[in-house]
């Protein structure tokens, strides 16, 4: 009996070490466990309460859709609470640009009623103290909504004038004419929301026309229109020509004619047709009127007329002086 009871006290002893050591063991793993988790959860936290905000711009802090009043300057290391997170906005100089044939085109009906298409450029800049604010009035989608009211200065703009306004030379009048709307446009707008303090930290800069498109209609009307006064260009100037070799050689006939007409009676046809050839060589004619324009101060000037034993001999009439015994010239 007695070893019976003693066999049933061993198997209890050993049943309680073995619930002790089993939950010894569990509750060690669950330790190892739950360390594990919390530095898990401690790097995750860590990981959203410090940011560090990227150059060019400036972050906004969130809590539930609600934005801070202040904002984290660029490449600043700052702490935030864990349920917050940060708006990052960019606050450098850069651009809007609208390009024809994309999503982004921009077009404005003239005063005469012609669409044109136009590739536009127009800087601008916010000041990092406005973010916030701009964030709290106008959302995340504030710069779309700045976007539109520049689109809609420069449609306006482009209504003041004619189609015919497009061509370079007037191409920057209605930039200068765009930026001055844009300026009218963003001070109306912002001051609708609240944000009419915030005028000179949104800096425009001035409106870059690239390009200007008419219809194509229109544009195939001014390619034939360029033709044809180019056409009629060439046609005035060939005029022109015609005209002044005409008035030169009636001046060249005159002069042949009164020429002529001072030649002496006995200065036959073929002596006369010598006479035009020697002047229609540019040397004979050359040596001619040099003598011309320089005679011997005494006596008469013979000019030969042809080569070799062919010339023939023939007085010089516009120098006629006297009756003396003439100087010979050759050709």
């Amino acid at each position: 009996m007695q070893r019976a009871k003693a066999r049933k006290a061993e198997q209890e002893g050993r049943l309680r070490q073995h619930a002790i050591d089993s939950l010894y063991g569990t509750a060690k793993g669950m330790t190892i466990t739950g360390i594990c988790l919390l530095v898990l959860s401690t790097a995750v936290l860590s990981s959203r309460m410090v940011v560090i905000v990227p150059s060019g711009k400036v972050g906004v802090p969130t809590a539930f859709g609600i934005y801070a009043d202040t904002y984290l300057p660029e490449g600043e290391t700052s702490m935030i609470a864990p349920w917050k997170s940060v708006t990052y906005e960019n606050v450098q100089l850069r651009s809007i640009d609208w390009d024809t044939g994309t999503k982004s085109e921009l077009w404005g009906i003239t005063s005469d009623e012609i669409k044109l298409t136009l590739d536009v450029t127009v800087p601008f800049q916010i000041e990092p103290t406005a973010v916030p604010l701009m964030l709290q009035r106008l959302g995340a989608n504030w710069e779309s909504k700045l976007q539109n009211w520049m689109r809609s200065g420069i449609y306006d703009t482009i209504g003041k004038f004619e189609w015919q306004s497009s061509s370079n030379k007037d191409r920057q009048a209605i930039a200068i004419a765009a930026s001055k709307k844009i300026d009218a446009k963003l001070t109306t707008n912002l001051s609708h929301f609240g944000l009419g303090d915030l005028e000179q930290a949104i800096r425009v800069g001035e409106v870059l026309i690239r390009a200007i498109y008419l219809p194509e209609q229109i544009e195939a009307a001014n390619e034939n229109f360029a033709a044809a006064q180019k056409l009629q260009d060439t046609e005035r100037q060939l005029t022109l020509a015609a005209d002044e070799r005409a008035k030169r050689r009636e001046k060249e006939g005159t002069g042949y004619a009164n020429l002529i007409g001072s030649l002496p009676k006995d200065v036959d046809a073929p002596m006369i047709a010598d006479l035009l050839r020697a002047m229609a060589d540019k040397q004979r004619a050359a040596a001619f009127m040099h003598i011309a324009k320089n005679p011997p101060k005494d006596g008469n000037v013979i000019l030969m007329m042809g080569e070799g034993s062919g010339a023939t001999p023939m007085i010089d009439p516009t120098r006629m002086r006297s009756r003396s015994a003439p100087q010979v010239a050759g050709n």
